[in-house]
This record gives C-alpha cells, structure tokens and sequence, in this order.
C-alpha cells in the first residue's frame, strides 16, 4: 500500500558543523541566528518572572488559591471555555455517580 504523502517523513541532509564553521558567511549566519535566540529566551525568561509577580500580586492581594490563579489564566490564554465546561460536566457526573453508589466492599 503507498504511504500518505502528509505521513511520510521527509530526511534532510545536514551539513557536518565543520563545513558551517569553515566558511565566513555561515559562520556568521549561525553566530547571527544564535544571538538572536539567546535575545528571545531572555525576553522569555523576563516574562515568566513577570508573569510570576502578578500571579504572586494576585495571591497576595486577592487572596485567591494561586492553583485556581493559573487555572484560570490558562483557560483565557487557551480560550478554551467549551472544552472545559465539558470536562467539568464529565467529573461532575462521575462524582456524583460514584459517590450515590460506591463500590461494595469484598
């Protein structure tokens, strides 16, 4: 049977780190490329701290649950009102099940 197009893996041939690092202009390039990912993960670095003191703020001054806190960050960030609503409904339904009719014992 012939693959799926969409599923079959394509392999790429890397060049040999040596032959990037001998020439000038790709030697640059990734020295480029390097700095400017090492620039972004220190602005990341930078947000999760400020993202950590205005959950600690929250905590603080709100005297929230910082496990609800996030939780309900999350579900903003995600957007995903529909899917949690109904995850709700499952648990809620099971526990209500399994707490009118527990399981007997042996």
């Amino acid at each position: 049977m012939a693959k799926n197009a969409l599923t079959t893996k394509k392999t790429k041939n890397f060049r040999d780190i040596t032959a990037i690092l001998n020439n000038p202009n790709d030697r640059a390039k990734l020295q480029s490329y390097i700095d400017e990912v090492v620039r972004c993960k220190t602005k990341i670095l930078d947000e999760q701290e400020s993202i950590r003191g205005l959950r600690d703020s929250a905590v603080e001054e709100l005297a929230i649950e910082p496990k609800l806190f996030s939780a309900l960050v999350s579900l903003f960030f995600n957007n995903n009102f529909d899917q949690k609503k109904e995850e709700i409904s499952k648990l809620e339904a099971a526990i209500e099940a399994l707490q009118s009719n527990p399981a007997l014992p042996e």
